[in-house]
């Protein structure tokens, strides 16, 4: 198995102590859904290691979490819960940045919230990160 596959479902695995996870899926999730996490790896850039004849990866890892929270005023309750499930993902995806020895790190690049504005507030959260690991040339 490719070593992008190997780290992506350790993530995947990892993150399933904050919610329920869901890989690639598009996030229209209902209501009844939430909390819920959806990963994706969308680019892995590559260069030539320093070391001849191994490449080096950067997987970027991009989890978009759904909450709802309920209370007054809405919204900034709603913010609240996007920040608690950005705190959780990122203590999840800390909790072993080399992930078993197949990475060399993990970077936390940030975060992006987006609140509702109703009574039932549903706030989403994008949160990426950098995976480095290494590989022989031309494997991936």
């Amino acid at each position: 198995m490719a070593v992008d596959q190997q780290i992506f479902d350790a993530v995947c695995s990892a993150l399933g102590a904050v919610g329920t996870v869901h890989k690639w899926r598009p996030s229209n999730l209902a209501q009844s859904e939430l909390p819920a996490l959806v990963v994706r790896d969308p680019s892995c850039p590559v260069n030539a290691a320093a070391e001849i004849g191994r490449f080096s990866h950067s997987l970027s890892i991009e989890i978009e979490g759904m909450v709802k929270a309920s209370g007054s005023p809405a919204p900034a309750k709603a913010a609240e819960a996007a920040r608690a499930l950005v705190a959780s993902i990122v203590a999840a995806m800390g909790s072993d940045p080399t992930w078993g020895g197949l990475a060399v790190r993990t970077t936390y690049s940030g975060r992006d919230l987006e609140v509702g504005q109703a009574e039932v507030s549903v706030s989403e959260c994008t949160v990426n990160f950098i995976i480095e690991y290494r590989t022989a040339a031309f494997a991936t």
